[in-house]
Parts: C-alpha cells; sequence; structure tokens
C-alpha cells in the first residue's frame, strides 16, 4: 500500500478540505461536483482522477482566496500521495450583484403573500446575469424546494407555492 501513488486518494481529502475553505467565509459555498477516475476499474489504483469545483460568493477578492486556497490545497495533498496536480478553469463567471431596489421590492411582495421571507445570497446567473450586465435591474425569486434539494430529479415543490394568490382571494 505505502509504494501506491492514488490520485483518488489525493482528491478524496481535497473534496473533504473544499468544505473546511467555504465555511471561512459566511456567503460561500464550494462543491466538488463530479469526480471520475482512470482507468476506472475496480481492481486498479487510480492513477489519473479529474474533480470538477464550482466555488461561489458575491465578493470576487473571496472567490479568488477561495480557489487560492483550493489550489494550495490540492498541491499538498498531491505531494502526501505521490501524485502531481493540474488546474484549467472552465468558465469563471464574476459575481453580478442583483438589483437593491428590485430585491426590497420582491422581499416586500413575499412578505405581503407568505407573511415572511428569507433572503439567499444569490447573484444573477445564466441568463439573469447577462440582463444585468447589459444594463437591466435584474432579480430572482426562488419559492422552497421540498426537503432543501434542488437541481435534481427528485427537486419538488408543493402546488399551493406554484399559483399566486387572486387579488380578490381572502389569504
Amino acid at each position: 500500500m505505502r509504494s501506491r501513488l492514488d490520485a483518488l486518494a489525493a482528491a478524496a481529502k481535497l473534496v473533504l478540505e473544499i468544505r473546511t475553505i467555504a465555511t471561512k467565509h459566511p456567503d460561500a459555498v464550494c462543491t466538488i461536483g463530479s469526480v471520475k477516475t482512470f482507468p476506472g476499474i475496480v481492481t486498479a489504483v487510480v492513477g489519473r482522477c479529474e474533480a470538477t469545483l464550482d466555488q461561489r460568493d458575491l465578493d470576487a477578492q473571496v472567490l479568488a482566496t477561495m480557489y487560492r486556497e483550493a489550489q494550495q490545497k490540492s498541491t499538498q495533498f498531491a505531494e502526501e500521495e505521490g501524485c502531481k496536480v493540474e488546474w484549467s478553469r472552465i468558465w469563471n463567471i464574476a459575481p453580478e450583484p442583483f438589483h437593491p431596489a428590485l430585491i426590497d421590492l420582491c422581499e416586500e411582495a413575499i412578505r405581503e403573500t407568505a407573511g415572511r421571507s428569507h433572503r439567499m445570497p444569490s447573484g444573477p446567473l445564466h441568463d439573469a446575469a447577462e440582463v444585468s450586465r447589459s444594463g437591466i435591474p435584474t432579480v430572482m425569486m426562488f419559492v422552497q424546494s421540498l426537503k432543501g434539494i434542488s437541481h435534481n430529479k427528485i427537486e419538488d415543490t408543493r402546488e399551493d407555492h406554484l399559483h399566486m394568490p387572486s387579488p380578490h382571494s381572502t389569504n
């Protein structure tokens, strides 16, 4: 066992360390979304491992710090396991904050409808980011996913949360 150069062992250490890196920053999240091993068979030591890392925060400086910390830790873990590590960016999306006045209006509408609101530290991504970058004020409103699960085939939302109340309703 001591002579094995196991790339998956180094990656596994990084997967666990990513949580520590994220928790240093109150609004940050980090996710290792996929890990692929080569040769990818049960009887072979993993010679190469590819992993994807998603890091998010509304502060570009925090993102840069987390990225640097992840790179440093991956180098440390690769050395511990007798491996080497290489990094490449798939993409880099600069934080794009929502429009503050629209956030307030959104929160007010939610409180009028639901009685309470929960702000999430989220910036526009995908189409919303492009709309915001073009100078159009942007905000996103979310409904709660049951059991907190989203971006997954079992994601679900209560039916009554998907319908706007009638303006003539007493609710």
